[in-house]
């Protein structure tokens, strides 16, 4: 593709809403958690200039730094230089942990859910 184009195709594109609870960093929260949030919450598929411009981090290379670790657990998608959230891995993940609780009730234990736990 012409760099001119994706340039043009760049900076075409609509601006993404952040919205303001992202940006306020929250006390206890790492940059990390805060990637993690943004991309959930995104509508498309974000660059890392983009994610580090909303986020006040001092490079995009620092993106691919901090998400290394979920792209090789593959909670994060990177393609084209755009990063998204993987909400498939969240309902696999979902669904081995029923599994473990079932194979643990059946063997007698007690599966009690964790403080702030939805179950």
């Amino acid at each position: 593709m012409n760099p001119f184009q994706q340039m043009a195709g760049v900076l075409c594109r609509a601006a993404f809403p952040t919205a303001p609870a992202v940006r306020q960093k929250c006390a206890g929260t790492t940059r990390t958690d805060s990637i993690r949030v943004l991309l959930r919450e995104a509508t498309r598929a974000l660059s890392a200039a983009e994610i580090a411009f909303d986020l006040d981090l001092p490079s995009s290379c620092t993106v691919w730094l901090l998400m290394k670790y979920d792209m090789q657990k593959g909670r994060v998608l990177l393609a084209d230089g755009h990063y998204r959230w993987n909400h498939e891995y969240d309902r696999q993940e979902a669904e081995e942990l029923r599994t473990a609780v079932k194979l643990l009730e059946r063997a007698g234990y007690f599966i009690k859910a964790p403080k702030g736990s939805s179950k």
